[in-house]
């Protein structure tokens, strides 16, 4: 009879067939959402963040280029920038 309990088996004594070790806890859960959808949200959001960010900067950095023109009087007052 064998010495080790048939609970116990090593990936050794099962020819073939490759045993998990599965960690237990947050590490080992999968996400159901796939990488995909994560790698888009991330880059959407990316674009969504310079779209916001870039409008103010072009517009302060158009206006004190006007600025420095002699002569000129005009401002810009707002500036739309698409992605």
């Amino acid at each position: 009879m064998s010495s080790t309990p048939p609970h116990s088996r090593s990936s050794s004594t099962v020819p073939g067939k490759r045993l998990s070790s599965r960690r237990s806890g947050t590490a080992a859960r999968r996400s159901s959402i796939p990488r995909w959808a994560i790698a888009l949200s991330v880059v959407v959001g990316f674009l969504v963040l310079v779209q916001l960010l870039a409008s103010p900067a072009a517009k302060v950095w158009i206006n004190r280029k006007l600025t420095r023109l002699p002569e000129y009087t005009g401002h810009v007052e707002d500036v739309k920038i698409a992605l």
